[in-house]
């Protein structure tokens, strides 16, 4: 009995454990912090579309300072075009400026129409050879597209020069002979410049290939000419059809002729690409 109490008051001895502190938290801090997390993403976000906007605004200038067309992304005429798609003449969906061309204008261009044959109000007809005066120009993305050519095309020259200087002291002749064939399969090399083997040792068949330059962009209105063809050439052969044939050949009927044909062709395409100046007839016969 004694045993059974002295366990007891062991048991009771023994010191019980304490609670863990709990930390208290302020109130209203949760939602501090997240403001300013919030608002701190927002001036990062500000700062990298104001960083990114220089950093395109200054690439636009680089662009333009190298003669490049920028690029739709970047805003340039590409994006234009893609927005103005099927708006016709009036809506100029190309993105180029129409007017651009007066720049640098163009005058005394001669654009070719090409040979009439037709009958005549008083049943002749008349055969004439036909062409336009025009005042036009060269578009700024053409211009700068035939610059960048140009440009090309004077560095091939560059190497050129030197690869043709090289043959020469290499040949020690101004000429190199082609040299004779053994078969008739080898012709296409030899055009072709390749090495053949002729008594065991390598040749070169002659001297470098000279570059070609570039051809001038035609102006706008050409342009315009062009795709109006078939509606100018039905409307000359109308007029020749209502003009006799000794009105064609007089000196009066021959320059009234000429004046509606310019005024109806003027008529057809709009003036900012250009004017038609004159029609030229350098020769004409009437039977």
């Amino acid at each position: 009995m004694a045993d059974f109490e002295v366990e007891g008051n062991e048991a009771e001895d023994k010191p019980k454990p304490r609670p863990k502190p709990r930390l208290k938290k302020a109130k209203g801090s949760g939602g501090n912090v997240g403001t300013i997390i919030a608002a701190v993403v927002a001036v990062a976000a500000i700062i990298m579309c104001v960083l990114l906007f220089m950093q395109m605004k200054n690439m636009q200038k680089q662009l333009g300072e190298a003669g490049i067309a920028v690029p739709a992304g970047l805003g340039g005429d590409q994006a234009m075009a893609a927005e103005g798609d099927g708006a016709g003449d009036e809506g100029h969906g190309n993105g180029e400026d129409p007017y651009d061309w007066q720049s640098d204008p163009k005058q005394g261009i001669i654009y070719e129409l090409g040979d009439f044959t037709a009958n005549t109000s008083d049943g002749k007809y008349a055969v004439m050879t036909l062409s336009l005066e025009l005042t036009s120009g060269i578009t700024a993305h053409d211009r700068q597209n035939y610059q960048v050519q140009t440009d090309f095309y004077n560095m091939q020259m560059e190497n050129y020069t030197k690869a043709l200087e090289e043959w020469r002291k290499k040949n020690k002749i101004s000429r190199c002979p082609v040299p004779p064939l053994r078969r008739a399969e080898d012709a296409p090399l030899v055009a072709a410049g390749m090495l053949l083997l002729q008594h065991g040792a390598p040749v070169e068949t002659g001297p470098p290939e000279m570059p070609h330059p570039p051809e001038e962009p035609r102006t706008i209105l050409e342009q315009k000419l062009d795709e109006n063809q078939p509606r100018i050439r039905e409307m000359i052969v109308n007029e020749i059809n209502s003009h006799s044939a000794a009105e064609l050949t007089s000196p009066t009927g021959k320059v009234g002729f000429k004046t509606v044909v310019v005024d109806n062709i003027n008529g057809m395409i709009d003036r900012h690409y250009g004017t038609v100046t004159d029609l030229i007839i350098s020769d004409i016969i009437t039977k």
